[in-house]
Order: structure tokens, then sequence, then C-alpha cells
């Protein structure tokens, strides 16, 4: 048995319903990635790995044990929620205390753990600093350090990277999976699909309250990109002659874009690549058309993505 399990869950708000069978299974030191447009059932799925909302429907299984029946296995679970649930006007210690005694934890505990995690986050400078003075970084990273304070084996992070800038993300990803590779599994939800390829070993996408898709980043481009992405440059860059040229010498076109710049091939997986390129090449060369850039590509993540809920 997997170490987290949800068996076919349904969950409905007023006769709407946001989750329909869900079955997602994840296993110890995952870092589990939730994807998917807004309103399709992220923080719902959170909320019920948190426990705070049950199923109406099927089961939640966390180590072998049902959530609903064993209320304890909510203190293996870190909580890091979309919108802060820090008080401003506290210092980050106070913040921290006040939090660590919402787990039970004895002050003598909260003080150890305080000082080790301000310290892996690099915020011990700021420990008795008012959190509004703190930048919307430190505030993140103060956030994660709560959620910590009792060594949770569980992570669950909703939407952490929301209204970042592009260097603080990178900051808050690396706290992250630093985390992940203490041993913790980390489940959690964005919408910066390339940012999240790069460190999840597996991806949920979820729309319509639906699981559309499961599997590890490269698994799920390979099954949903059928297509290799050729970007060609040329000058004079007559591309409607030159995509008839390309056409009748065997370029096996399915898709195309095209703007006064570029032009965009999209080619069957199961074309030889090398052949291909080969092909456009002199093509461009037979019909006056001097090549200034060329490049293959397959489909991004995040293309993927939008390929997958549209």
């Amino acid at each position: 048995m997997s170490f987290i399990e949800l068996k076919e869950v349904n969950k409905s708000f007023n006769q709407n319903q946001i989750l329909n069978d869900i079955s997602l299974s994840i296993e110890k030191g995952d870092f589990f990635g939730i994807v998917g447009p807004s309103g399709a059932g992220k923080s719902v799925l959170m909320k019920t790995l948190l426990g705070i909302y049950l199923p109406d429907k099927g089961q939640v299984i966390i180590n072998s044990k049902n959530i609903e029946e064993d209320k304890s296995l909510k203190n293996i679970i870190g909580f890091v929620p979309q919108n802060s649930s820090l008080y401003p006007d506290l210092s980050v210690f106070s913040n921290m205390k006040y939090f660590g005694k919402l787990y039970g934890m004895k002050l003598k505990d909260i003080k150890e753990r305080s000082k080790i995690l301000l310290g892996d986050m690099g915020l011990s400078s700021v420990s008795n600093k008012k959190l509004k003075s703190l930048s919307g970084g430190m505030n993140r990273r103060v956030n994660i350090a709560c959620s910590m304070l009792h060594n949770p084996a569980i992570l669950i992070l909703d939407e952490p990277l929301s209204g970042l800038d592009p260097l603080l993300r990178k900051q808050i990803l690396d706290l992250i999976l630093r985390i992940q590779q203490t041993g913790k599994t980390i489940i959690i939800s964005s919408h910066f699909m390339n940012e999240l390829e790069s460190l999840c070993n597996k991806v949920a996408v979820i729309s319509n309250g639906e699981i559309a898709t499961v599997g590890g980043p490269k698994e799920i481009r390979d099954k949903y990109s059928p297509y290799y992405e050729v970007k060609i440059r040329t000058y004079p860059g007559k591309y409607k002659s030159l995509l008839e040229a390309l056409k009748r010498n065997g370029v096996l076109i399915q898709k195309v874009e095209m703007s006064q710049r570029d032009l965009i091939l999209y080619l069957p997986k199961s074309a030889n690549p090398r052949t291909q390129l080969g092909k456009i090449v002199s093509t461009s060369d037979k019909y006056g058309e001097s090549l200034l850039e060329i490049g293959m590509n397959t489909l991004s993540f995040a293309e993927v993505y939008r390929e997958i809920v549209q």
C-alpha cells in the first residue's frame, strides 16, 4: 500500500460537485505536484487530504490509516495555505510560538525547533522582528517554518509561489526541495508548470474535479505531446510559398503557426527528426530562402498541460 492513498473521493458543496471519483497514490518521499485551472478543485483536494473536509464518498488513507477514523494523522502533516495565516503585528518567533502551542508542543521544544528552522531558512537575524516589517519572500519562509515546527512527515503547500517574482519563486522552490531531501513527502499545487516539472517526480493534472492524467512530467509530456516543434526563420521570409514547397518535398507537417518573423512546424513523433530537418534545410535553400535560424523541441510541460485541460 502507498504512503498516501485517495480512493474514489467525492466532495460536493451545495449540490455542486467539486471532486469526482479522485483516486491517487503518493509514495513516501515523493515530490508530488497537483496542477489544474482555477476552480478545478485543487484547494478542496488539499483540504480533504488534511482532514479539514471529509469526503462525501471514498477514503483518504495515510500510512495505512483512515484520516476520518484516526485524528492523530493530522499531527504528521504540515500545511502552508495559499493566503498567509500568520499575525503581522507579532514577531517571527511569537508567530512560531503561537503555532507551536496549537500543535501541542512544549515551549522548550518550540524554542529548539524554531532556532533550527530559522537558521535553515536564513531567518535567524529577524527572529524578533515583526512580520509586517519583512519582505514577501521572508513572510513565505516564515509560513513554511511554522508548518514545519512539529517535524511533520508530510508537507502540503497550496500555491506557495503565487505573487512572487521569478527570483523569489526560485528561492522558495530551492527551500522546499531541501526540505524534501530530508525525507519529507511534499505535495504542492501551483500554476507554474515549468518550475514544477524540474522538481516533481510525479504530477496529477486535475480538470473539472477529475484526474485528467497522473505520472512523471516526462511521461505526461511523451503521452500528450505527439509532435516535434520545429521553429525556423528565413530571409526573405516568404513563408506561405515555402510552406507549400516543404509539403511537396515530403516534410510531414501536421500543424503550423506563422508570424512575420517565424514559421513553426509541428511534425509527428513518428517522423525521423534528422531526415525531416534535412528536407527543411534543402528545400529552403532550393527556393531561395536563406536559413537564419532553426531549432527543434518537444512541447514544454506547460504547453502539454494546456492541451490536456483546454
